[in-house]
């Protein structure tokens, strides 16, 4: 699941994002670099869901880039949050906590706009509206109407359903001009 704000349409045009739900950032370390390896041009951000449980975030370097997590509380298997943020980009860890989700937010300034990327997952079979509302919360306290906000993660609501449940999920970042980049 990933939404922009429609500020931002323009701003990224040398700025590139990834997400990758890894299930394990531990297990799948060497596939991650693998792939990043291989790639022609680097992503400036890489952004993980499910990277479980990271204590050491040193055994997981990648060449030319920072590692951000936000694990799951206690040490309970699963879920978490984390990024990998290009070494020659400056930002600052926002501290906001969304009900039912691990949440990692990042703001720093792209081509001389400010930005704030929130990394979400949501942990399955929890309340969306209580989700939905702590999320709403935080995007009105940070006025996202009048910064460029690029939402990235693994929401486990299926966009593509037309529950009502899902449709209000969709109006409500509707609402504070965030788009759904992607639809497939």
């Amino acid at each position: 699941d990933a939404f922009d704000s429609v500020l931002g349409k323009h701003f990224l045009n040398s700025f590139s994002l990834s997400h990758v739900n890894i299930r394990s950032l531990q297990k799948n370390f060497d596939e991650l670099s693998l792939l990043c390896d291989n790639l022609e041009s680097k992503f400036n951000i890489i952004s993980l869901s499910e990277v479980w449980n990271v204590s050491d975030t040193a055994l997981f370097n990648l060449t030319g880039y920072k590692l951000e997590v936000k694990c799951r509380q206690g040490n309970a298997r699963g879920g978490g949050v984390g990024a990998y943020i290009q070494s020659s980009i400056t930002y600052d860890i926002k501290d906001f906590e969304v009900t039912h989700a691990e949440s990692l937010w990042l703001q720093m300034n792209i081509n001389r706009k400010k930005v704030i990327i929130g990394i979400i997952y949501r942990k399955p079979n929890t309340n969306v509206d209580e989700f939905q509302n702590s999320l709403l919360d935080i995007l009105s306290f940070l006025k996202i109407d009048k910064v460029n906000c690029i939402l990235m993660g693994d929401f486990n609501i299926n966009i593509l359903d037309s529950d009502q449940k899902v449709e209000e999920f969709k109006t409500a970042l509707q609402c504070f001009g965030l788009e759904q980049v992607i639809t497939t």
